[in-house]
């Protein structure tokens, strides 16, 4: 999945979302296999399907944020101060573009640490 499709535009149904959790946790088990060829292991977690609980899936996906960050040793954002509100065409925007910053960041490490 090209990590542009990460910065899509805010979700206006739950199916849009589930496309979009899908792709997501793709671009996450990629990052992970990368890590593991290198001989880093990250935990994985279920980031999709998006289990009721968002919380859970928000704790879920901060804790996989932490790990490929830290194996890149760039900065994480921390979203347990973003809100994923999905009600909130802002607050989507807000949390979708600093999740895609993570994920770009941590690919150009990998794209250049070979």
């Amino acid at each position: 999945m090209p990590l542009a499709e990460l910065l899509t535009p805010p979700f206006q149904n739950k199916d849009e979302f589930d496309a979009w959790a899908f792709n997501h946790n793709d671009e996450h088990q990629n990052i992970v296999r990368a890590f593991a060829l290198k001989g880093v292991q990250l935990n994985v977690y279920p980031l999709w399907p998006v289990v009721e609980d968002m919380s859970v899936w928000e704790f879920w996906h901060q804790q996989m944020h932490n790990q490929m960050t830290a194996a890149a040793f760039v900065e994480p954002t921390n979203f347990g101060d973003l809100s994923f509100d999905p009600q909130n065409t802002a607050s989507q925007e807000f949390y979708i573009f600093n999740n895609y910053q993570d994920h770009m960041n941590v690919q150009s490490v990998l794209d250049t640490d070979d």
